[in-house]
């Protein structure tokens, strides 16, 4: 009987004392976070930041711009799992996975693409991030991954509204010969196409 008691005890003690600390930490999370206002426009200062380390021609631009990209990825990472339901949020998750895409970080760019495909289906710039996708799988991924690349490929052409008929006549052909590696396909373009 006293087993029953102390564990009737410790399990309400628990039960009551995590619903507590739960609740203050919600309020903490509360006082302590951004207004999204605010870290939108750390995201633009930083945009801006970057785009005069780019202009400038100093000898220190590697590192100033290293710095600033990292910054801005960590504010826009910060945006999308603050407010993953603010417009913004499929906005910021494009631009991750294209600034990881552009300096070569493809893991994470495949990630962060993933989880905009996955979330924001219906955002806008998602055939966009799908034709990134694609790209990645069929030139920078070692090894190739074909099964993946041809999946990005169709999700695209299923997706993209704005593709021109000969644009999408080259993807298609691109689809039936994903066989072939980025310089095969070069080369057979080349020989076949006029």
């Amino acid at each position: 009987m006293k087993y029953i008691l102390s564990t009737s005890f410790l399990a309400g003690l628990l039960f009551f004392g995590c619903g507590e600390g739960a609740d203050k930490m919600d309020k903490e999370r509360e006082i302590y976070e951004t207004p999204i206002h605010e870290l939108l426009d750390s995201v633009a200062k930083l945009e801006d930041s970057i785009m005069r380390i780019v202009n400038n021609p100093d000898d220190s631009k590697p590192q100033l711009l290293n710095v600033a990209r990292q910054a801005y990825l960590e504010q826009l990472k910060l945006v999308y799992q603050t407010y993953p339901d603010h417009e913004q949020a499929p906005v910021c998750l494009s631009k991750i996975h294209m600034v990881y895409a552009g300096i070569g970080v493809h893991r994470y760019a495949l990630q962060y693409g993933d989880t905009l495909i996955e979330k924001y289906p219906d955002f806008e710039g998602t055939p966009t991030i799908m034709s990134s996708m694609f790209s990645t799988y069929d030139v920078s991924i070692e090894p190739r991954d074909t099964v993946l690349a041809k999946k990005y490929l169709r999700m695209y052409l299923d997706n993209a509204t704005d593709l021109s008929d000969e644009d999408r006549k080259g993807f298609e052909l691109r689809l039936r010969n994903m066989d072939k590696t980025w310089e095969e396909w070069i080369e057979w373009n080349a020989q076949n196409l006029p």
